[in-house]
């Protein structure tokens, strides 16, 4: 229903307990990014994440204050107005988009989309820290996460934040605590 810079994977509903999700040929972008760096690209990967953060600057967006159903999920936030997306994709990884053949881009994964926004540098940050973890040894060979942080400008502060919303949702998610909310406030 809204206007999205890509498209969404077609889901049918077949009865109660069948989904029929469409099948879409390409390569995901995590793979592109994973070839990138098996080539020892540092420049493909440097591009490939900054078309992902163009991609997010083309989604519906506002400039506000963090919701209190944002809260209830993803625990504390500065008193500050953040660049939000609307939809709340949080599934915005590349793991999670398809690249065709044509360049068109599509959404396979979008079970957690909010009714409320979600800030674009939480889901640019998650989309590069997930992408260091599926990819660990091949993606830190050829640019380090550090300098990956530091070329969007991610501050301490922007991180921690973005890790402790992380453990959350991902408390959230399993229903679990976690003793990482420690490390992650220290």
């Amino acid at each position: 229903k809204s206007k999205l810079p890509l498209e969404v994977n077609d889901i049918k509903t077949i009865d109660e307990d069948t989904l029929e999700i469409e099948y879409i040929e390409g390569i995901t972008l995590l793979n592109e990014l994973k070839s990138h760096a098996l080539k020892n690209s540092k420049e493909g990967c440097l591009e490939l994440f900054k078309s992902f953060s163009k991609l997010l600057d083309q989604f519906p967006k506002k400039n506000e204050y963090l919701s209190e159903d944002f809260v209830k999920i993803f625990g504390k936030v500065n008193k500050e107005k953040y660049d939000v997306i609307i939809p709340g994709v949080l599934d915005l990884n590349l793991d999670n988009i398809i690249k065709e053949r044509s360049g068109n881009l599509t959404l396979i994964d979008f079970e957690w989309t909010f009714e409320f926004p979600i800030p674009k540098r939480y889901i640019l940050y998650r989309s590069i820290y997930g992408s260091y973890i599926a990819l660990r040894d091949a993606l830190s060979s050829v640019i380090q996460i550090e300098n990956m942080e530091k070329e969007f400008g991610f501050t301490e502060d922007e991180i921690r934040t973005y890790l402790g919303w992380e453990i959350k949702f991902q408390n959230y998610v399993t229903g679990n605590k976690s003793d990482l909310e420690e490390v992650v406030s220290n």
